[in-house]
């Protein structure tokens, strides 16, 4: 403060805050009226159909792949064929039907919001590769909500979780051809992978 000059009476900097508070208490009320009336008069996207919000992967993928990556812990053994065509077996009953197979990718899966993670399509076998088997065991595990993706760590045991997981960390590479045949398994030939974005 300049040398002669007096600071304000404490009365008078109170009064210039209230205002202010009161302003911000204003904004504050207004804006959850607002919401509150986006919600209940059935505004915000719900349908499968409907663009996504652009606030919708703050809230749910940014929370999701923090808890993924914090919790993801280390395969207890190795991979190995043996594994892969385990791993196979239950790939082809349990997540063939969302998650596709070797050169085909499945409708049902492409249909759901979000759409399911194609595994074995070109495009996104760099994304199963890219996250690590301990991440793939928790989102198979736990599952996703409001995504469509049980929890299966309440039908799978642990080690059939692995399994699978390790299987789908390795989808971008070559499998083994035992393996591929588990997989595709009573399908016909193979149609080219559509991936629609």
């Amino acid at each position: 403060m300049a040398p002669g000059r007096k600071r304000p009476p404490i009365r008078q900097r109170q009064a210039g805050t209230r205002p202010f508070l009161a302003g911000l208490g204003t904004g504050v009320a207004l804006l959850s009226l607002a919401t509150l009336l986006y919600l209940l008069l059935g505004r915000p996207p719900v349908a499968v159909t409907d663009k996504p919000a652009l606030w919708e992967p703050l809230l749910t993928t940014v929370p999701l792949q923090q808890r993924v990556r914090a919790e993801a812990k280390a395969p207890p053994f190795p991979a190995s064929e043996e594994v892969f065509e385990s791993g196979a077996r239950l790939y082809r009953v349990r997540c063939a039907e969302c998650h596709g197979v070797p050169g085909q990718s499945a409708a049902l899966g492409r249909a759901m919001s979000p759409r399911a993670e194609q595994f074995f399509a070109a495009r996104a076998q760099q994304g199963a590769v890219a996250e690590s088997a301990g991440e793939l065991f928790w989102k198979t595990a736990f599952g996703i909500r409001h995504s469509g993706m049980p929890a299966y760590n309440r039908t799978l045991s642990n080690t059939e979780l692995w399994q699978v997981s390790l299987l789908l960390h390795s989808a971008g590479g070559s499998l083994p051809d035992p393996v591929r045949a588990i997989l595709m398994q009573g399908l016909a030939s193979p149609q080219p992978t559509l991936v629609v974005p």
